[in-house]
């Protein structure tokens, strides 16, 4: 009997590995949540991120110093305007920030301090709801905020191979 170390099983592994986290990043695009120094937020007919938002609330995650920008992709009038917390009820450019009315184009809105900023828009208040948050990271470490960032959204730029660590599978053996 001949023993042999199945390193192609390391290497499957880690083939493996690579394939979820493509499929996972391809399967999340185009939500809104996407971790990055400038995130996207689309602007539909009656909801911000995408359609399954309308008349629920668009989250977005970032770090300081990142910028979102809403990109009109509808074609009806709407705004992104700040509001003072999660009611909704107080909104405005007093409360940080109010675009225009518009109906094409973007507008966008960097944010250098921490905290859960709510929004929605003027035309549609009750459709049209989001909420960015914006986290700091502590370690220093950009995987880890990159990660932090897409709360449920996992970005291939972000996934750097130095910061991967794959531990290989038990010692294994086959009889050959």
């Amino acid at each position: 009997m001949m023993h042999k170390r199945l390193v192609p099983s390391l290497r499957l592994t880690i083939k493996l590995f690579v394939a979820a986290v493509a499929l996972a990043v391809a399967g999340q695009a185009g939500s809104g949540e996407v971790s990055a120094a400038t995130t996207t937020v689309n602007v539909g007919d009656f909801w911000f991120c995408n359609s399954s938002f309308s008349g629920s609330v668009c989250p977005t995650r970032i770090a300081t110093g990142d910028t979102v920008t809403w990109n009109w992709v509808g074609g009806a009038a709407h705004s992104t305007t700040a509001c003072s917390d999660g009611t909704f009820s107080t909104c405005g450019a007093a409360q940080g920030w109010d675009s225009p009315i518009m109906t094409s184009g973007t507008f966008s809105r960097t944010f250098n301090n921490t905290g859960t900023f709510y929004y929605r828009c003027q035309v549609h208040p009750t459709a049209m709801r989001g909420r960015v948050e914006v986290i700091q990271d502590t370690d220093g470490d950009p995987t880890s905020s990159a990660i932090m960032r897409t709360s449920s959204r996992l970005v291939a730029s972000d996934i750097r191979p130095q910061h991967l660590r794959i531990k290989p599978p038990p010692s294994t053996t086959v009889l050959v």
